[in-house]
């Protein structure tokens, strides 16, 4: 599954579930609703995420100036590893929440079952265990900081809030890495000193806008606050500004 389909599913999930939208005053034709989102839609969304979430990784393919490197997958990953899957590690962490969310809004869609079995192999609690080891690695603190992070507080969330047995189990087995995470953010957000503005997953933008979803969702005052005073100070300026530059 390449990462510009794991990213477009992401993307359009997060219109879609966003909830139903007035169409705009100067809507003239149905292209200008919002699109609706049935089981049919939810169906073919799902199949996304499952065709993806136990291919592995790519191997790095870089090289040093003089010297060449050899990896290898540890013994046993798939019991010390979560997100490990579909193009890397935060495409993996969206097509999760992309399954969580599926499930939540239809729990008796035919692949239901399968979901579950995915989730349920991907979230135990030795794997998220091996998450919190590997963040905890002195070269790891940063690694996807902060878009990768602010999907995984959003599949978080999506647990938290949701009353079901499996999903209070992953809840649970997941909260871990989250705190681990979160305890990094607000130091993190206060000492960014400029965002990036590529137009790719790593515009500052779009994590805070990812961070600020959690933060509403789960009533974290302190999180929203800073997340928006970073994006006032970064972006309230901003007008007609090329966005790659």
């Amino acid at each position: 599954m390449s990462v510009t389909c794991v990213r477009s599913v992401a993307l359009a999930l997060s219109v879609l579930f966003a909830g139903p939208a007035a169409p705009p005053a100067n809507a003239t034709d149905s292209g200008d609703r919002a699109i609706p989102f049935d089981r049919n839609t939810a169906m073919w969304l799902v199949t996304l995420p499952l065709a993806c979430i136990d291919k592995l990784h790519d191997a790095p393919r870089s090289r040093g100036y003089l010297y060449e490197s050899t990896v290898t997958l540890p013994p046993g990953f798939h019991k010390t590893r979560a997100f490990y899957g579909c193009f890397d590690w935060h495409s993996a962490v969206n097509s999760t929440w992309t399954m969580v969310k599926v499930l939540k809004m239809f729990p008796d869609l035919p692949l239901a079952r399968l979901i579950r079995e995915k989730l349920n192999e991907h979230l135990t609690a030795d794997a998220i265990n091996g998450e919190v080891a590997f963040f905890s690695e002195e070269g790891n603190k940063a690694f996807e900081r902060p878009y990768g992070w602010a999907w995984l507080f959003r599949v978080y969330a999506e647990l938290k809030s949701w009353d079901d047995p499996d999903a209070k189990k992953w809840a649970a087995n997941i909260e871990p890495l989250a705190w681990l995470l979160l305890e990094r953010t607000m130091p993190y957000l206060k000492t960014l000193a400029e965002p990036m503005r590529i137009g790719t997953h790593q515009n500052t933008a779009y994590a805070l806008k990812l961070l600020n979803e959690y933060a509403r969702a789960t009533g974290d005052k302190a999180l929203e606050t800073a997340v928006t005073e970073r994006a006032r100070r970064f972006f309230a300026a901003d007008y007609g500004c090329a966005p790659n530059m």
